[in-house]
Order: C-alpha cells, then sequence, then structure tokens
C-alpha cells in the first residue's frame, strides 16, 4: 500500500474492520437486518478514497456477506431473519455504490475541467489578475509572477494597487469603483498611456483589458495585462524615423523645387547670349564664305554648330524642368484621343519612314493630357528613329492590372543591351553617336519623369537586333 496516502490507508484499514466486524456480528447474534446495515456505512467510507475500484469492491464483497449471513446467522424468534430484508439491505448497498461511483465520475469530470482552466490560466502569454469585489487579488498566473517580479505568495490579497505607480493610485481607485458598479468587456485606460511598477519599482508600459464574471462569493474582475515595452519602443523609433523621413523627403522637395528653378532660369537666361552668338556667327560665316582659308571657314562652321547644338540642349533642359513646374492638373482624358495627337505631331517622320503603327483601344483615365502625349510622342518616335533596314512597325497596346494600367510600345528596331536598363532614363545619356543617331538624349528622361508624376513605373525589355517593348503604367487612383 505504498502509493496510498496515509488517510487512505487509515480509511481502507477502518473499512476492513467495520467489514469483518459486522460480518462477525451478523453470524453471531440472532439481530436480522440490523447485522448487515452497516455494511452501508463501509461503502459510504470508499467516498473518499481516489477511485472507484475501492467502492466497487467493498460493495461485491459486502453483497457477498449479506448473503452468507442469510444463511449463517442464528435464527431467532423475536427478530427473525426473512430473505426480503436482506434483499433490502444488498439494494441499499449497490445504491450506495451507484451513488458513490456517480459521485466520483462527476467530481473527477469537474477536477478534469479545472485543472484544464487552470493550465490554460498559467500558459496564458498575458498576465492575468483577478480580483474580488474589495479589490484584493485573488488569482495570478505565471506570467504575472514574470512580469512583476512578485511570487504568488507574495500577491494574493493584497490590493490591485500594488502593482500601480503611486502618481496613479488615487485616479485608478475612483476608475475602479466607477467599473464595479457598471462592469462589462473593455481596454482599461482608453485615450491614456498606462503603466506598471514592478517589485523593484521599475516601471514598464502596459496594455490592459477588463472582464468580469459571477460566482456565490461575488463579483470578481479579470485583468489581462501586456507588456508592451518593445511594442513602444518600436513605435517610438518608427515616429522618430517618419519624422526624420518627412524631414528629408521635404528637404528633398525644396531641393528639387530649387534645382527645377534654377534648371528653368538657368536655361531661359542663357537663351539670350547663345542666341546672339549664334546669329553672329552665321552672319560671320555668311559674310566672310569663300574670303577666308579652308581652316577659318571649318572653325566658323563648328562654331555655328556648337552654337545650336547648344541651344537644342538648354530648349531640351528647359522643357525637361517644366515637367514639374509647369506641369498642368490632371483630368479625365482619353488615351485614343491622346495618341492620335502624338501620331499627327508625328506625321512628317511617319510619312518619311512609311512606319506601320498598330493600336489597341486604349482606356480613359485621370492624367495630364499634354505630358502623356509627349510621354507617347517620345516612345513612338525613338521605334522610329532607332529603326533597322526594313520598314518599322509599332504596336500600342495596353492591359488593365488591380491599382493601374500598363502600356506597351513595341517595335522591330534596332533593340538596346539589357545592360542599359538603368542608364537609359538618365538626362544626357546616349548609347550611340549623334553621327549615328541624332539627339540630345533627354527624351527618355522625361518620359520616366513623367510617368512618376503619374504614379507609375517604366522599364523595357530587349534584345540587340530583335526590336524593343517600352512599359510604363499610370495609376487607376489618380484625382
Amino acid at each position: 500500500m505504498a502509493e496510498y496516502s496515509k488517510r487512505d490507508r487509515i480509511i481502507i484499514f477502518s473499512g476492513i474492520l467495520l467489514t469483518l466486524a459486522t460480518f462477525i456480528f451478523d453470524i453471531t447474534f440472532p439481530v436480522g437486518i440490523v447485522g448487515s446495515i452497516p455494511y452501508v456505512a463501509v461503502i459510504l467510507l470508499t467516498l473518499y478514497l481516489p477511485d472507484n475500484k475501492h467502492t466497487i469492491i467493498a460493495g461485491l464483497t459486502t453483497a457477498f456477506l449479506t448473503i452468507a449471513g442469510f444463511f449463517l446467522s442464528p435464527t431467532d424468534i423475536l427478530f427473525g431473519i426473512p430473505f426480503d430484508n436482506r434483499i433490502l439491505v444488498i439494494l441499499l448497498i449497490f445504491a450506495a455504490v451507484f451513488f458513490i461511483v456517480r459521485y466520483k465520475h462527476s467530481e473527477t469530470e469537474r477536477r478534469r475541467s479545472q485543472e484544464k482552466l487552470h493550465a490554460l490560466f498559467e500558459a496564458s502569454p498575458e498576465g492575468l489578475i483577478i480580483t474580488d469585489t474589495k479589490g484584493l487579488i485573488s488569482m495570478i498566473n505565471k506570467r504575472t509572477e514574470e512580469l512583476f517580479g512578485y511570487s504568488r505568495e507574495e500577491l494574493l490579497n493584497r490590493p490591485i494597487e500594488a502593482l500601480i505607480p503611486k502618481r496613479y493610485k488615487t485616479a485608478h481607485i475612483q476608475y475602479k469603483k466607477e467599473y464595479y458598479k457598471q462592469p462589462e468587456q473593455r481596454p482599461m485606460g482608453q485615450g491614456r498611456e498606462l503603466y506598471a511598477i514592478r517589485k523593484d519599482e521599475t516601471e514598464f508600459p502596459v496594455e490592459i483589458s477588463l472582464n468580469h464574471f459571477t460566482t456565490d462569493e461575488g463579483l470578481f474582475i479579470i485583468s489581462y495585462i501586456v507588456d508592451i515595452t518593445d511594442r513602444k519602443r518600436s513605435e517610438d523609433e518608427l515616429r522618430v524615423a517618419h519624422k526624420k523621413l518627412k524631414i528629408s523627403a521635404e528637404e528633398l522637395r525644396r531641393s528639387n523645387a530649387e534645382l527645377e528653378q534654377f534648371a528653368y532660369v538657368a536655361s531661359h537666361d542663357l537663351q539670350e547670349p547663345l542666341r546672339m552668338v549664334a546669329s553672329y556667327t552665321e552672319l560671320l560665316a555668311r559674310r566672310y564664305n569663300n574670303k577666308l582659308d579652308d581652316d577659318a571657314n571649318d572653325f566658323i562652321r563648328y562654331a555655328v554648330d556648337g552654337a545650336k547644338r547648344m541651344q537644342s540642349l538648354i530648349n531640351d533642359l528647359l522643357q525637361f524642368s517644366r515637367v514639374s513646374t509647369k506641369a498642368k492638373p490632371f483630368e479625365k482624358c482619353d488615351f485614343n484621343s491622346i495618341i492620335t495627337m502624338a501620331l499627327q505631331n508625328l506625321d512628317e517622320l511617319l510619312k518619311e519612314s512609311n512606319a506601320q503603327i498598330h493600336i489597341d483601344p486604349l482606356p480613359v483615365l485621370i492624367a495630364d493630357k499634354t505630358q502623356i502625349i509627349q510621354l507617347l510622342q517620345n516612345l513612338i518616335h525613338n521605334a522610329i528613329k532607332f529603326k533597322r533596314n526594313d520598314i518599322p512597325e509599332v504596336s500600342v497596346t495596353a492591359k488593365e492590372l488591380d491599382d493601374a494600367w500598363q502600356f506597351t510600345v513595341t517595335d522591330n528596331g534596332i533593340g538596346i543591351d539589357p545592360a542599359y536598363q538603368e542608364r537609359i532614363f538618365m538626362i544626357f545619356q546616349r548609347l550611340h553617336t549623334r553621327r549615328e543617331y541624332p539627339g540630345s538624349g533627354i527624351g527618355l528622361a522625361m518620359c520616366k519623369k513623367i510617368v512618376e508624376r503619374h504614379n507609375g513605373n517604366i522599364w523595357f525589355e530587349s534584345e540587340e537586333g530583335k526590336g524593343t517593348s517600352f512599359y510604363f503604367t499610370i495609376d487607376k487612383l489618380l484625382s
């Protein structure tokens, strides 16, 4: 009986002794049913043993001894030993067995439920504190011990205010009274920052939710406590980073605005002296034509050409700066009409090259009409400009995405090395000499700036000698 507690051993021995005493008394004296009644007390003793096997064994044993007593007990005329009386005792024994087995089963189920609830209570990642109607702590879980540095024994029956910083205690007592008057499930301290205090008197930010339940002992409040130190630190870091980013964005916006204004002013102010240089060099070339030697004529021609190219670069730079500084408000635009206008602007180039243009139906979107015309015009112009020996073919298509429209301009031209994916969209970047393909190298940079103003992206896919496809997106949600 090593596995039994001292109390269990005492109950078992008491039951055995009572059973023997009852049996001896029953077969020694002619007392009839009175001699068997103590067997029921033996069954009731097993109520205090841990499982049902003792109850069943005791029930079978005492029922057998009751029957044996019927045959072994002496006959007494006064009391008698009628058979019906023994049947009644056996029924009482089995009724007691049934009651105790059912009772133990229900107690076992209740205990298991309590153990599960206790396990869930202890395993909760949140600190859980249950307080009674007086605000005294009735239960806490393991996480609460970890959060506050107290043992369970140190917190039980202490006021909940022991875990609140001094500066908040007075206000908390008032909030607590109000909550007890009208308890409901809700977060605590809505709109306020909450702090708790540990045993070592260090404070930490918390998030607390409240709920309640009622028992025979009264109303109980359960507090769910989460340490939000890491979250608050992350929020503070994010807030600082956002502030720095906002400052950087503002500085960048101001810098870009100043740079755009500078580019506009510089290019505008350079026009007049450059026009004068170009005019006088052309005048010099006409007046002294065939009057100077070949070197002088070449020098004048170089000067005229350089001045004209400088004028073209300044005009392109001025146009590039106007993408932002002189931009027009967005409006509803039919891209079918827009591409018709772009092709009209390229009419002479289309006739010279005999280019074949294929246009799919295009959507209606919110955009800057003038800039979209310029965007499509630049892409189609490049598709024809960088042609092979055969007739250029250009197609323009559109595909709807979740939050944007994707446009594609495809040609059968000379193609582009994918290694130039980034460089090709930079201002004044050229992949060919001016002798091969004239131009300033600003067209695709302007396309990129226009697309980005419409919250889009631009890129290309190409294989040298097999044509190029330029893709760009326009945000559907622009307003």
